[in-house]
């Protein structure tokens, strides 16, 4: 009689392990696929999107900035193959659709797919997977911004200097006057808290004049010369505000437009662009002075801001973005991930 051991016992089913691992290979190798293979795809699809996002958002901006919108496809395409396309996916080339103007502007959708390669699903015959993606973005007049010269102009005043190359502004209590006033109008606003010389307004909300009136400096921007100056070659963006639409001591906002501060007028005779450096400080000087002693700051001309009207696009966020008159201040924002 033979006489069963362990060892024995261990010989005999050594044949059946080998049966059980080959059994479950192709179940381990379905698991290996999906653990593997399937976070491939959703990296692709993750890295896609982030490419479409980009050129979305390119190509937009390119068409606020120009009718013509540049080679939308080249541009689609360098963003899309920059920011996708890791080991074993082949990038398709992008489709670009421009989209009519809607509620929150016009619109650009870039479409992409790529061929995902798989390592252990060929062996389920799945060689690989086709991933895609889509983003829109919009560009629009922009619906909120900070105004860093908080000051506003009146939509008549917008209207009848937009198309003029230069623009000297100066505050004042009346409204539009006829066709042949040289400077621009503007009132002073209310600036935010915190003492900072800047005011944060909305299309469609009020904005407050200045405490001291509509030709008064606020206070938070008297104290802040060197801030003054140093805008002065960069691009502001001024509430447009409704020339009816208000109370004596706030105005609806219309939109934003768009001004190049190229200097200020104080009084010299020259304009900023004309003056030595030595005048210029001079000019500063002298107008602070008259500032700070109540005799120029609060008159009915007072600072005169040169510059220009002009273009400017910002990326944005759409949660804020409404719709808004395109006044040279343009936003850019996505509208829709696919």
């Amino acid at each position: 009689m033979r006489r069963l051991t362990l060892r024995t016992r261990l010989g005999d089913e050594r044949g059946a392990v080998g049966v059980m691992v080959a059994l479950l290979l192709v179940p381990l190798l379905g698991f290996a696929a999906i653990a593997v293979d399937l976070s491939a795809v959703q990296s692709e699809r993750a890295q896609l999107r982030n490419g479409t996002d980009a050129a979305a958002l390119a190509v937009a901006t390119d068409c606020a900035w120009r009718p013509d919108c540049g080679d939308e496809l080249g541009t689609a395409t360098a963003l899309v193959s920059g920011n996708s396309g890791q080991a074993g996916a082949t990038v398709s080339t992008p489709t670009v659709q421009l989209g009519p103007v809607g509620s929150q502007g016009q619109s650009v959708t870039v479409t992409a797919t790529a061929q995902q390669k798989h390592w252990f699903a060929p062996v389920l015959g799945r060689n690989a997977s086709t991933v895609s993606a889509a983003s829109t973005a919009a560009w629009s007049g922009t619906s909120r911004a900070t105004a860093k010269l908080p000051l506003a102009i009146g939509r008549c005043e917008y209207d009848k200097h937009r198309s003029r190359p230069s623009v000297s502004m100066e505050a004042s209590n009346s409204g539009c006057t006829g066709a042949g006033q040289a400077n621009m109008r503007f009132v002073w606003l209310a600036t935010d808290s915190g003492s900072v010389c800047q005011t944060t307004a909305s299309v469609g909300a009020q904005v407050a004049r200045s405490a001291g009136g509509a030709t008064s400096m606020p206070s938070a921007c008297a104290n802040q010369s060197q801030y003054l100056f140093d805008l002065v070659g960069t691009t502001v963006l001024l509430p447009v505000v409704d020339d009816s639409q208000g109370s004596a001591t706030s105005y609806r906002v219309y939109g934003f437009a768009a001004f190049k501060v190229s200097g200020y007028d104080l009084g010299t005779g020259k304009s900023w662009a004309q003056m030595s450096w030595f005048e210029r400080l001079l000019a500063i000087i002298d107008f602070l002075i008259r500032l700070f002693t109540g005799q120029g700051g609060g008159s009915e001309k007072g600072l005169v801001v040169e510059g220009s009207l002009t273009t400017h696009v910002q990326l944005s966020d759409a949660r804020i973005q409404t719709s808004a008159p395109d006044l040279g201040a343009r936003s850019v924002f996505l509208t829709e991930q696919r």
